[in-house]
């Protein structure tokens, strides 16, 4: 009975996930909640707490799907760089979907910022975790002579982390699937930059 009540659990935050990528925290209602997950009110609250906690509750499993196959990406054999270049390609690849909706985490940064000290605090610490990501592997990089000693990791890792989240944010503006793909474009040639042979020492 225990494994059934996780399941269905996990099933929920599944929908609220998705329901709160599409519309967003503020515009989503309890009573959509409470539609989209198929339960009362009173059994969200008792399960969930209330709105804020599940939206928190949707954005570590939203950040745990993401970062698993981001690492999968990225951990994979093979020379580091390109894996990174097929990570920005899989992104641009995204952007073409019928129901691309950006990234739920840059979204979030967008819509409410630092208004909620708590939820400023997980943004923060997802967003650090994208960063130093790309700043081990711009390190396994130059380690494997892919990238010039001269090169800033950090630097680096910073700069990717806001191109791929502002690109996320971008295309709700833009809206063509082109934009994005020509922004992670713009990523890979500053990465470029810093390989040997390119003029950098």
């Amino acid at each position: 009975m225990g494994r059934h009540r996780e399941f269905c659990r996990d099933e929920a935050v599944r929908s609220a996930t998705a329901l709160f990528w599409r519309q967003g925290y503020e515009a989503t209602s309890m009573s959509d909640l409470t539609r989209a997950l198929g339960i009362g009110r009173q059994s969200l609250y008792d399960t969930f707490g209330d709105k804020r906690a599940l939206f928190m509750e949707c954005l570590e499993h939203y950040c745990a799907e993401v970062d698993a196959g981001v690492d999968a990406v990225l951990e994979a054999e093979g020379l580091v760089l390109a894996n990174l270049r097929r990570l920005l390609e899989i992104a641009a690849e995204q952007a073409h979907t019928s129901d691309f909706r950006g990234c739920l985490l840059g979204n979030t940064l967008a819509e409410l910022g630092s208004a909620d000290p708590g939820l400023d605090a997980l943004l923060l610490r997802k967003l650090e975790r994208w960063f130093r990501r790309f700043e081990r592997v711009f390190t396994r990089a130059q380690d494997n002579g892919e990238l010039v000693s001269s090169a800033d990791v950090t630097v680096l890792a910073r700069a990717l982390t806001a191109y791929l989240q502002g690109a996320a944010l971008a295309n709700r503006v833009w809206r063509e699937p082109s934009a994005i793909a020509q922004t992670l474009q713009g990523a890979w040639l500053l990465v470029e930059m810093y390989a040997p042979g390119r003029g950098q020492s």
